[in-house]
């Protein structure tokens, strides 16, 4: 049945998106679960419910599940009449899965991106006094604490074990999840550049995405009310009317027919 199903979706998937999606959710999945880079607070898995998710096909497979017992909520609910408990139920279920994954997802990024601005002055102090490359990052991966740490001392792990520099990087840079760390690995891996060439465009890097932080700081202040506000409605107002006032309404006006 799962291979008909499979055919029948076949013409309407296009597989090269699929495959990018699900190559970058293993990807996302193994970084902030620590399962191929050892990050704070990290255990090599992602815990769901009790499930312990690896990679994307493990997530999948919680989905599957959850989704599964969604459709069980709604139809017990349809069958006890209260059809909209067990929407409110199968969609909390669906959504609490979802939250694990992207919440932690959300919460790596934007701590990478905070961090990575201070890591690229560490680099910029040893290059301006003209350390090689491989040993401002040795240097900076042992004397700063940050989540880009990590990655850090990975890249000097394999050039220590054979590893060109650029093989390093290219190697490790996904792990990231960073754009903007892709760009640095490219203008440090690229020998033909001189000391200087290198501190300049990191310069500029580090210009731009304090620039982009500084914005995006701005930008959530002046949001804020809006924000939380809406995270109030949809997060206890809406749950609140579904879970408690809409039984209770549909109790009090059973009751008022019985008494009629």
């Amino acid at each position: 049945m799962i291979d008909k199903l499979t055919q029948f979706l076949k013409p309407f998937v296009n597989k090269r998106v699929s495959e990018d999606f699900l190559t970058s959710m293993d990807r996302n999945i193994k970084t902030i679960a620590g399962v191929d880079i050892t990050l704070p607070d990290t255990k090599g898995y992602l815990q769901v419910f009790v499930f312990r998710v690896k990679d994307v096909y493990e997530m999948l497979s919680v989905l599957a599940v959850m989704i599964f017992l969604s459709v069980v909520f709604i139809m017990l609910g349809v069958l006890r009449g209260m059809a909209a408990n067990g929407i409110v139920m199968a969609i909390a279920l669906i959504a609490l899965t979802l939250s694990r994954y992207t919440g932690k997802l959300k919460k790596f990024k934007d701590q990478f991106q905070r961090e990575l601005p201070d890591v690229i002055d560490a680099m910029l102090q040893g290059l301006k006094v003209g350390t090689p490359v491989e040993s401002v990052l040795d240097y900076v991966s042992k004397s700063k604490k940050s989540i880009v740490t990590p990655f850090l001392k990975e890249i000097v792990m394999r050039i220590n074990a054979g590893e060109s520099l650029r093989d390093a990087l290219d190697n490790v840079s996904p792990k990231t999840l960073s754009p903007d760390f892709h760009r640095i690995a490219r203008i440090l891996s690229m020998r033909s550049q001189t000391t200087t060439d290198i501190v300049s465009s990191l310069e500029r890097l580090q210009e731009n995405m304090e620039l982009e932080l500084e914005t995006k700081i701005i930008s959530m202040a002046e949001n804020a009310p809006i924000k939380y506000t809406l995270h109030i409605f949809v997060g206890y107002v809406i749950p609140f009317i579904l879970v408690i006032v809409y039984p209770l309404i549909l109790m009090i006006f059973k009751f008022m027919g019985q008494v009629s």
